[in-house]
């Protein structure tokens, strides 16, 4: 792959001196009393990047970056210059790998009907439920519906063109049991419980007043609970003000460590059938009935296999997706216009189940690439020693417990 870059003026590179990866060869010095005004681009709203003569504009560039620095400002967290760099060179390797995608898909003759994907899209918004999670979901994520569209048919497309070109191989039993035997922390459950609740909130900065009437209200419902054939679920209904109330105050199964200690030390200390409370937490008050317990145990193999071959089946599924996208990577003619930032291959991982070395097709890099830096930049420092072997992707998570707000 050969990589290029537009020269930028001297202005440009003092702003960036400090955030480049490839400083100057004769940095100009500043006084320090002296102000500086950060410049543009050369070309203000222009493309950002090229990819084999196609523009990633800037403007896609942006919406992505103005919703990365938003989630950053939700959380209370700002951006050093170096990760602000680094934040923005994934982001174009991210719109790079997507025109990368979308051109192989054209040339693969990989299509996607408007008609289709209007009913995938539908789908696609049927998983929220109601239109307001919708409307909430797109603004706590900076998104307009245009663009949660235009993911969703870049998504669709990079399907589809998986689907055509990468290979759906089955992993054997064999392989599934060597798996299971070097991965069997993993198939080992942990002791549970499954509960029911009701709550009743308050906080500890409330009035004392209303902190004693409804701690009176937890103890009533407390002692109905109790009595013999009462329909806790009904109760939890009914009384509960807690998040889990329409359900019957179904907590499901859940493991030590996932509920506020108080909660989960009662509960935990209880036996099947038990009426436990009231429970004082952060949260408030609770009246709590111990479903069933199961305790730790190790799933297995005829048990966990079905879970192991699909693991197996993703992890292959997502080397050869990878090498994939390698290989368009290594043919690509990037050109980056952005001052101050690089495009730079992901790390490689090691492969989970084993290739033969150096096989077509495997997404390796070959020892002939290089990269080629402008005149104006230094040349690239020697490559760094290779990064321990990347982790295994677990396997699929079982359904997720209950949160630790009961």
């Amino acid at each position: 792959m050969h990589i290029k870059r537009l020269a930028v003026p001297t202005a440009s590179l003092l702003m960036i001196g400090a955030l480049a990866a490839c400083p100057p060869d004769k940095p100009q010095e500043v006084e320090p009393t002296t102000p500086t005004t950060p410049t543009e681009p050369e070309a203000p709203g222009g493309a950002v990047a090229e990819v084999n003569g196609t523009a990633i504009d800037r403007a896609s560039f942006e919406r992505h970056l103005d919703r990365t620095r938003s989630r950053f400002k939700q959380a209370n967290r700002e951006i050093p210059p170096a990760l602000e760099t680094r934040l923005k060179e994934n982001i174009l390797r991210r719109l790079v790998e997507d025109e990368l995608i979308a051109q192989k898909a054209k040339a693969e003759g990989v299509e996607l009907g408007e008609e289709e994907f209007e009913g995938r899209f539908a789908e696609h918004r049927k998983r929220f439920g109601t239109d307001k999670a919708y409307q909430d979901f797109l603004q706590r994520t900076g998104q307009s519906e245009d663009e949660m569209r235009r993911e969703l048919r870049k998504s669709l497309m990079r399907e589809r063109l998986y689907a055509k070109l990468v290979p759906q191989e089955d992993p054997s039993d064999e392989e599934a049991k060597a798996y299971y035997d070097k991965n069997i922390a993993r198939y080992i459950e942990p002791e549970q419980v499954k509960a029911s609740h009701i709550l009743l909130k308050y906080k500890t900065s409330d009035p004392d007043t209303l902190k004693k009437e409804k701690m009176g209200k937890c103890k009533k419902l407390f002692r109905e609970a109790k009595k013999k054939g009462a329909d806790f679920a009904a109760l939890a209904k009914e009384n509960s003000e807690g998040p889990t109330a329409p359900r019957g105050g179904d907590l499901g199964f859940f493991p030590r460590g996932r509920m506020v200690k108080p909660f989960e030390e009662a509960v935990f200390a209880a036996k099947p059938g038990n009426v436990l409370g009231p429970i004082e937490t952060q949260f408030g008050c609770h009246v709590i009935k111990l479903i069933e317990k199961k305790e730790k145990r190790e799933r297995p193999f005829d048990e966990a296999k079905p879970s192991v071959l699909s693991t197996l089946k993703a992890i292959k599924k997502s080397e050869s997706t990878r090498n994939l996208l390698n290989d368009l990577r290594q043919t690509a003619q990037v050109k980056v216009l952005e001052p101050g930032l690089k495009y730079q291959l992901p790390p490689q991982p090691v492969n989970a189940v084993p290739t033969t070395p150096g096989a077509p097709g495997t997404g390796a890099p070959p020892t002939s690439v290089k990269v080629v830096p402008h005149p104006t930049q230094a040349p690239a420092p020697a490559p760094m020693p290779k990064p321990a072997p990347a982790p295994a992707p677990k396997p699929a998570p079982a359904p997720a417990p209950a949160p630790a707000n009961p």
